[in-house]
This record gives structure tokens, sequence and C-alpha cells, in this order.
């Protein structure tokens, strides 16, 4: 079937089509979703690898993955060692030592009263 050419109707060409630009939005949206995917997925396998260890008071010695989402962590704060526990939402206080080079760490607690 063929319209008349006196019926005054849009015509679009196979290069005009209102699709194609679409198509191509669409295909824009898809790379810049897969390229933020990649990303996320590169920052997740390498976790804390990412960030750099502070240079400041608090300084990571050692780091270790027991699991996907178990950690070890030797970590130097004000002139102590502290072996650090951590899960997918606990962080636990293991052992804690002086550091090398330090002195005894002071003991906040108050010392006990010697018997008479």
């Amino acid at each position: 079937m063929t319209i008349s050419t006196a019926i005054p109707v849009r015509r679009d060409t196979p290069d005009t089509l209102p699709s194609e630009g679409l198509a191509h939005s669409a295909g824009a949206v898809l790379l810049a979703l897969l390229a933020v995917a990649a990303v996320w997925l590169w920052i997740r396998r390498r976790g804390a690898a990412v960030l750099p260890a502070s240079t400041g008071p608090l300084r990571t010695v050692r780091s270790t993955r027991l699991t996907p989402h178990h950690s070890l962590h030797v970590v130097e704060w004000e002139g102590r060692r502290l072996l650090v526990g951590c899960a997918e939402h606990a962080i636990a206080l293991l052992a804690e030592t002086p550091a090398p080079g330090v002195g005894s760490v002071a003991d906040p607690r108050p010392a006990p009263e010697a018997a008479p």
C-alpha cells in the first residue's frame, strides 16, 4: 500500500530515524555503567591496599587477609603495637605490646593497694 504524495505525511529516511540517536545514547550509558562497575570491582578486590598507609601517629605495620571478610592488622599507635582483628561488622583488639624502641607503655589503671 502506498500513500499518496498529496497527503502531508512525514516520511523518515533510514538515516534520520529518531531511534538511532536513542541507540547511541543507550550505548554510551551502558559503557559508562560498565566502566563504573569495573572500577568498583577492582577496588573491592584490592580492599584496603588501595588506600595508602597512614604516615602520621597511626601506622600500619603489617596486614594479612584470612578470608574475604576477615583480616589481621598490626598497627603502631602512640608507642604501642596493636594486633587488631577485623570482620565484616566488627573490629577487636587481640593483643597489645610496646612498640619496638619504645619504653614500657604506662598502664592507665591505678596501682593496686599494698596489703599492710
